[in-house]
């Protein structure tokens, strides 16, 4: 069996210089804008609880990976926030989409060793940045019942002593002239929860983790059911927690 090629990862996998900032802000603005036409219009997208990110600084963000287009509905958000996204690697294999990939504040997770973005994340939430992970880790297209958590995104935000902040993508059919639209044309509601520190929910780190993976995952379920997040658009199988 042949080896897999390196993908060259970059040897920063985030970039805080300043001359990074000025280079790639102007490409940052030019999707922003884009985004605010194109999703709004498309997919009617809405975004309740942004009073929820008043007085927050540096803090995880974990979203419902329901969506192909979930992390640029988080991003518009949290417009304003300066926020980083952990995406796969693979994403940057190709050099040209490498840098525009950066530009839009997203670094990759090594899959030979996951815990070297560990002070990169340490460094952002310092700077009073906002981190954005999917718990879920695998997209489950239109899914509207949350599968497992991961443990990364909470061993990240304890570590730090930070807060999360959930943000649910509730996903429902939308009309035209009575009619139901087919996918993908979903309207999509973005609804930004209260955010908690989680060092406090347990006596051990371990048991502090388990219980604010079930919390965070039992609020964000009630709010995608309280906007009505239409559980019949995903076909595939579900891993619940148990």
């Amino acid at each position: 069996m042949s080896k897999k090629k390196s993908l060259n990862l970059p040897k920063k996998l985030i970039n805080f210089s300043i001359w990074f900032e000025i280079v790639s802000f102007p490409i940052y603005l030019l999707v922003f804008i884009l985004l605010n036409i194109f999703l709004p219009i498309i997919f009617g997208l809405r975004v309740k609880g942004k009073k929820n990110l008043k007085h927050i600084k540096g803090a995880i963000v974990i979203f419902n990976h329901c969506h192909y287009l979930d992390t640029p509905c988080v991003a518009y958000s949290l417009f304003l926030r300066r926020t980083y996204f952990i995406s796969d690697e693979k994403i940057f294999k190709t050099r040209g989409l490498r840098f525009i990939v950066r530009a839009l504040r997203t670094f990759p997770i090594p899959r030979r060793n996951p815990l070297a973005i560990s002070p990169y994340i340490k460094k952002a939430l310092e700077k009073n940045r906002l981190v954005s992970i999917a718990p879920e880790g695998t997209l489950l297209d239109y899914n509207q019942e949350l599968s497992n958590f991961k443990k990364g995104a909470f061993y990240f935000a304890y570590d730090n002593n930070v807060p999360i902040v959930p943000i649910s993508l509730a996903l429902k059919r939308r009309k035209l002239f009575g009619k139901d639209i087919t996918k993908p044309f979903t309207k999509i509601t973005s609804i930004i929860g209260e955010p908690k520190k989680i060092n406090e929910m347990g006596k051990t780190k371990e048991e502090a983790i388990e219980n604010a993976i079930n919390y965070f995952r039992e609020a964000m379920q009630k709010k995608i059911d309280l906007y009505n997040g239409d559980k019949t658009l995903y076909k595939g199988k579900i891993k619940h927690t148990i």
